[in-house]
């Protein structure tokens, strides 16, 4: 458990890191000096088992909102703490009269079954009772 705390820690200290040296807007814009930027759309890729749906529901940033890349990067850390991915990331463009913030997420495999082998001191229903 400790191993993926510090993993997530990492993860979350690299995603802030990258937002920070790779600004949303280019230099002497408007957007640039507020920090804030309008969104136009929200987009979520890479999603197979986890729905589109219960991702948006998980994150603040919303279609016709300000809002800045510090919410982006919450929003970010936000999907890591539902547990279900093991790398997402935020790519922001241009879009109509915004910006469109495409959520890119990578979901953790599935496990389908436990095959036990070898056993020699504990009997199966032991060793399955501890999974």
């Amino acid at each position: 458990m400790l191993i993926k705390s510090r993993i997530a820690l990492a993860v979350g200290l690299a995603a802030v890191l990258l937002s920070v040296l790779c600004p949303c807007a280019p230099a002497g814009s408007e957007e640039e000096s507020s920090g804030e930027f309008q969104v136009s759309a929200v987009e979520v890729e890479g999603n197979k088992v986890v729905s589109t749906t219960t991702i948006l529901a998980k994150i603040r940033t919303r279609p016709g909102d300000r809002v800045t890349q510090a919410l982006v990067d919450e929003d970010i850390k936000r999907l890591y703490g539902i547990g279900f991915f093991t790398d997402v990331s935020a790519e922001i463009r241009p879009y109509q009269q915004g910006k469109m913030v495409r959520f890119k997420v990578r979901e953790r495999p599935l496990v389908v079954g436990v095959v036990i082998t070898g056993l020699r001191h504990f009997r199966e229903a032991k060793v399955r009772e501890e999974l």
